[in-house]
């Protein structure tokens, strides 16, 4: 039976040397391919693939569910890990060092492990499913409630607070990443893909954060809605 705890040290080193890899393109000219749903670039390819194989390696039963590349085996049932090998590629390719790697490993589904990776300012979030959230080796602390103005993250830019400070980024696994560490108060997104939020839904649990996330089918495509903050 996989021990979630064997996975901790060596998932995160995998993590960091993706990061590596990605900020070797980093600020570089990179090729851009054009998908159906967006773009991405040579670098998200090339960090993807080589999460795939490091991962299945760490566990070779588990299936894959990647933004590039696609599904492969069964990702409701058993272990899956899902993968967004650059989350924030058009800050990535624009050279604006907001965007992350993020990889969760569900069960029958659900996150149980979760890591998401900022290489530029080397922030390594970790969240395992009854281990508490992390930021670098240290916990992150439950969250409790703030006094004054808030800062919201909205997504696709729709006000849900008349007398908040509204910020979008455009990196939804680094902006849940924030949050469950207390650097925003609360966010919204309309309209993501699971490789976007499978990680940072772990890590805000872990962290105290209430979230409710709701799932729908937008252009044939299965989309989440995710609503986020408070403890």
């Amino acid at each position: 039976m996989l021990q979630l705890s064997d996975l901790r040290e060596r998932l995160q080193a995998c993590v960091r040397q993706a990061g590596a890899l990605a900020l070797s393109y980093y600020e570089k000219p990179v090729q851009v391919i054009s998908k159906t749903h967006g773009f991405a670039t040579e670098a998200d390819h090339a960090v993807e693939q080589f999460l795939i194989h490091e991962l299945q390696v760490l566990v070779p039963e588990a299936a894959t569910y990647a933004e590039e590349s696609g599904q492969t085996g069964d990702s409701m049932h058993g272990y899956c890990w899902v993968i967004d090998p650059i989350d924030g590629t058009t800050n990535f390719a624009r050279g604006i060092p907001y965007f992350c790697i993020s990889v969760a490993l569900t069960l029958d589904g659900h996150p149980v492990v979760g890591v998401i990776y900022q290489p530029v300012l080397k922030e390594l979030f970790y969240a395992e499913s009854g281990y508490g959230a992390w930021l670098n080796g240290m916990r992150i602390a439950k969250r409790s409630p703030r006094l004054g103005r808030k800062v919201v993250v909205v997504w696709p830019g729709k006000s849900v607070q008349h007398e908040a400070t509204l910020r979008y980024f455009g990196a939804a696994a680094l902006d849940c990443a924030y949050l469950a560490a207390g650097k925003l108060d609360e966010l919204e997104f309309g309209r993501v893909a699971w490789w976007d939020i499978a990680a940072g839904i772990l890590l805000l649990e872990e962290a105290g954060v209430a979230v409710s996330v709701t799932q729908r089918t937008y252009k044939g495509q299965t989309v989440y809605r995710v609503v986020a903050g408070g403890s």
